[in-house]
């Protein structure tokens, strides 16, 4: 899934595209979209809408339509809506960058999708890496950190120090978890300075459009749906 920085520059980029500059609004928005990540292991399953199907598949898509089944009348709230945009750039992720960019294979080298079987991993069509390898701080993770400063400081992401919003929904409580979520963002900020390094399996580029894209398509839904 795309690192936090990534859902904050997109949401930068949504709040540009809409001229929100309440900040009170930008940060319950921003706590929204970074608040899924906060949960690990099973929890992640609750806390990004994962289906039993999604747990079984190594392209784990959340169900954007049970979120909206239980929240959407409760878009308005900029925490809720920040929420169900992590899931939105979270499946577009998935379906437009992986799709475009990663291919999964068994130890046989014939396609497969089922998360336990998935041996390696094919990038842009040509090179072949061990799923471990792959996905681990030498290349997928460490990439993450490798392009903190380039979107920070291309989306001008700023460094704050979250305040809890005033809505919750069950699957995470911001209020508990604001100091996590502050760490988290402190964590990418010191990371920004650690490295210059290019990301040695991700294209930057195919992520621009896709944070442009997907903030345009926030920006649809805020117009259309919330702010009408």
């Amino acid at each position: 899934m795309p690192g936090y920085v990534i859902h904050m520059a997109t949401a930068n980029r949504f709040f540009r595209l809409c001229g929100i500059e309440d900040d009170v609004y930008k940060n319950d928005f921003i706590i929204g979209s970074i608040a899924p990540d906060v949960k690990r292991g099973n929890d992640k399953k609750i806390s990004h809408f994962w289906s039993d199907y999604a747990m079984g598949s190594f392209v784990r898509r959340p169900e954007l339509k049970d979120f909206t089944v239980k929240y959407g009348e409760r878009l308005s709230e900029p925490y809720v809506f920040g929420f169900y945009c992590h899931l939105l750039l979270d499946v577009r992720f998935l379906d437009v960058y992986w799709k475009q960019h990663f291919q999964f294979f068994d130890e046989n080298m014939h396609p497969e999708a089922v998360y336990d079987k998935v041996k390696f991993v094919k990038l842009d069509d040509k090179d072949i890496y061990d799923r471990n390898i792959f996905f681990s701080p030498q290349l997928y993770y460490g990439d993450y950190n490798r392009m903190n400063r380039y979107y920070i400081e291309k989306y001008e992401v700023m460094h704050i120090k979250p305040n809890a919003p005033s809505s919750v929904i069950d699957e995470v409580n911001p209020v508990a978890e604001i100091e996590t979520i502050g760490q988290m963002l402190d964590n990418a900020f010191l990371k920004n300075e650690e490295s210059d390094e290019e990301p040695k399996v991700f294209c930057k580029t195919d992520l621009d459009e896709l944070i442009e894209s997907t903030a345009e398509i926030i920006a649809e839904i805020y117009y259309n749906d919330i702010k009408k």
